[in-house]
Formats: C-alpha cells, structure tokens, sequence
C-alpha cells in the first residue's frame, strides 16, 4: 500500500520511507521522518553505508491501531 502524501509505502507492519540527503543534511547529527503517530527524530549512526537501509525498531504501523 502507498502513501504517496507521507512519501512512504507500507509492507505489513512496516513503513518504508525513502529520503534523500544533501551533503548539508549528512553533517547534522539528526534527520526527521514523518510518521502517521507524528514527525521521528533519527539520529545519524557515527557511520553508516548508504546501501543499507537505517531501521527505527518499533515505529511500524499496524492498521489494527485505528479500530
């Protein structure tokens, strides 16, 4: 299922949100992420390879929520 007003899909429980960083953004300590609960701070790992997806463990979204 897509979201394309939050710029995420969603995979069962999962969010899958795709952000693109400017060399400016990279030297910040933190980013934000928009979640349907409100924005997530994520901090920047002290390295980490772009090729890898960055999780945020429990900030999935599960539909049963909304009953």
């Amino acid at each position: 299922m897509n979201y394309p007003f939050y710029n995420f899909e969603k995979f069962g429980d999962d969010l899958i949100y795709n952000k693109y960083f400017t060399m400016d953004e990279l030297k910040e300590d933190s980013f934000i992420i928009p979640h349907p609960n409100g924005d997530l701070s994520v901090k920047f790992p002290p390295v980490f390879d772009s090729s890898v997806p960055l999780r945020v463990k429990s900030k999935g979204f599960n539909e049963e929520r909304l009953i």
